[in-house]
């Protein structure tokens, strides 16, 4: 599953990321971060999903659909970052993205854990919660979905 996942992110970063930016650019003449809010929520939409298929993915052929839809989300954090990068004025950039490496390096630290915490208790709870670490991901990127949602999206231009 490891090269499905990973062709899919090369995939998603260098043909679907590229293509659907100039398409909005071209077609709906979006502001930069208006488009990079639409872009974060759709990457965070198949993460999500990604994550749904795989836990309740009951043969390989649905997990396989399952990484495929995670792997084409995979862009999600260029464009998370991207859209911060727009809602912040040039002069804090640096600030930003010290932010966004430290709160990375804690959310690494905290994840490993956690996640195994979470796959521990599928295993207590059986065969059909084997899965439970993809469904606390998923809850994790609805939430990231529905903060991304309210954040207002400013009018700077590419």
């Amino acid at each position: 599953m490891l090269p499905l996942r990973a062709s899919f992110n090369l995939i998603s970063l260098f043909i679907l990321l590229p293509a659907v930016t100039g398409y909005l650019d071209r077609k709906h003449g979006w502001e930069m971060g208006i488009r990079d809010k639409v872009l974060t929520q759709a990457n965070a939409l198949l993460m999500l999903l990604g994550c749904l298929f795989i836990f309740v993915a009951p043969n390989l052929i649905l997990l396989s659909l399952g990484v495929v839809v995670f792997g084409l989300g995979s862009s999600f954090s260029v464009t998370a970052r991207t859209l911060v990068t727009s809602l912040v004025e040039p002069t804090s950039l640096g600030t930003i993205y010290t932010l966004l490496s430290v709160m990375s390096s804690i959310g690494s630290l905290v994840a490993g854990p956690l996640l195994a915490g979470v796959y521990h208790l599928g295993m207590v709870l059986g065969d059909t919660w084997l899965g439970l670490p993809f469904l606390f991901a998923a809850a994790l990127y609805g939430l990231a979905l529905i903060a991304i949602s309210a954040v207002g999206a400013t009018a700077r231009t590419a």
